[in-house]
C-alpha cells in the first residue's frame, strides 16, 4: 500500500499536492485506489483527473466496489477531491478498457492527467 492521505482534501497545498501526484501516479500505472467519499469506502480505477469550468478538481473513476449513495457501486462516477479522504493506492492493477470512457466527454475544462 501506498500513497495513502488522512485528509485528502485539507485544503492544504502540501497535500493537494501529494493527492494530485498519487491521482496521476495511478492512472499512468493502471492501478486500483480505496478512499473515503460521502459516508463510505469505495474502490475504483482512476482514468483521469482535471478541474471543472467551476474551478473544482474532479477525479472520474471506475467504481468497482464499496458505498454507493445511489445503491449503485459500480460504474462511471465523478468526485470531487476536496470531499475524498484517505486516499490509498492498491496493488490491483485496473482494466485496460472500460465501456463507456470518452476521453472527448470527460466533465473537465483543463485534464491534468488521463489514460
Amino acid at each position: 500500500m501506498t500513497g495513502r492521505f488522512d485528509s485528502a482534501g485539507s485544503g492544504t497545498e502540501n497535500g493537494s499536492n501529494a493527492l494530485n501526484a498519487t491521482l496521476c501516479a495511478a492512472i499512468r500505472q493502471r492501478k486500483t485506489l480505496r478512499f473515503h467519499y460521502k459516508g463510505g469506502y469505495r474502490v475504483g480505477e482512476p482514468w483521469a483527473h482535471g478541474v471543472s469550468h467551476a474551478g473544482a478538481e474532479l477525479a472520474l473513476i471506475y467504481q468497482t466496489e464499496g458505498h454507493s449513495s445511489s445503491g449503485q457501486p459500480l460504474g462511471w462516477r465523478t468526485f470531487r477531491l476536496d470531499r475524498l479522504w484517505e486516499l490509498e493506492t492498491l496493488e490491483a492493477t485496473a482494466a485496460d478498457h472500460r465501456e463507456g470512457y470518452d476521453p472527448a466527454t470527460l466533465p473537465m475544462t483543463t485534464i491534468c492527467c488521463q489514460r
